[in-house]
């Protein structure tokens, strides 16, 4: 099964929500426990896009084909300098998003200019 679905969200406290009911409408394929991690990471690349992605709508990508499902945020912030954070400081709040996506998906990626972050899950 192949499926492609983009949609077009606005920079509002609403956006994370928006882009988790769509998740939960495509035909994403994935189990229960790796659907929880998508949502969970979703949630937090669009999260970052709404506080960080400078001006216009963000756009999120699902796709599934090939034995993968894999999502995009893009925004259209100057993008980031990588790595974000020492993994030993636990107690500066905040900046986990990326590596959670590092640890939960089975690849994820970015591309900078613009930033479009991505992490796919195998079927």
């Amino acid at each position: 099964m192949t499926g492609r679905r983009t949609i077009e969200l606005a920079r509002e406290p609403t956006a994370p929500r928006l882009a988790r009911r769509t998740l939960a409408e495509f035909d994403h394929g994935l189990p229960p426990d790796r659907l929880n991690d998508a949502d969970l990471l979703l949630s937090e690349l669009v999260t970052n896009a709404v506080k960080y992605g400078g001006e216009g709508d963000i756009h999120v990508i699902f796709e599934r084909d090939y034995g993968r499902f894999r999502t995009e945020v893009v925004d259209e912030g100057d993008g980031f300098a990588l790595p974000l954070r020492n993994r030993d400081d636990v107690n500066t709040p905040g900046g986990w998003g990326l590596p959670l996506v590092e640890t939960l998906s089975d690849r994820w990626g970015a591309h900078m200019g613009s930033t479009h972050v991505w992490f796919e899950f195998a079927l």
